[in-house]
């Protein structure tokens, strides 16, 4: 597994992450699965994992969910 990330470093900034998975075939490593996350993908997952960790989501009901996304 191939784990990638395009940072900026004068802006101190990630741009892009990648993940790529590889088979090694007939002496070589070969490409075959590449998921890529792009800014505004990633700071949509932290965001979500940041909501995720301040909730408790054994109480969480559907109402509940609701009830956070309604205000």
């Amino acid at each position: 597994i191939k784990f990638t990330i395009a940072f900026i470093k004068n802006k101190n900034d990630i741009t892009s992450i990648s993940i790529e998975k590889y088979t090694f075939k007939a002496g070589k490593w070969i490409g075959k699965e590449k998921v890529s996350i792009s800014k505004f993908n990633f700071e949509k997952m932290v965001s979500f994992l940041e909501f995720l960790r301040k909730h408790n989501l054994l109480d969480l009901s559907e109402r509940k969910i609701h009830n956070l996304f309604a205000s």
